[in-house]
């Protein structure tokens, strides 16, 4: 099962770590989404992870995909030029 994992977190600080965590189980598909492709965390694992590094300021969704509406998914790429250090992946 895929997830799809999209943050609004207002401390920069905080929104670094979330970063963090996701980088080490998916990748980034833009600046506050991350695709965790054949996600080897649950969704409740996630949810857990990313609980602790947020406050109720933040927001976090955290939207699991089954292989059929995965498949079915479409995307328009536009890449621009980034001055960050880790380039945005794109599947």
């Amino acid at each position: 099962m895929d997830i799809v994992v999209a943050y609004d977190v207002i401390s920069n600080k905080r929104r670094r770590k979330i970063s963090a965590e996701l980088e080490k189980i998916g990748v980034r598909i833009n600046k506050s989404v991350f695709l965790c492709p054949d996600a080897k965390l649950s969704v409740d694992e996630i949810y857990d992870l990313l609980k602790k590094l947020c406050t109720h300021k933040d927001s976090i969704y955290i939207f699991p995909l089954c292989k059929s509406c995965a498949e079915k998914s479409l995307y328009l790429q536009h890449v621009n030029k980034t001055k960050r250090k880790k380039k945005t992946e794109f599947v």
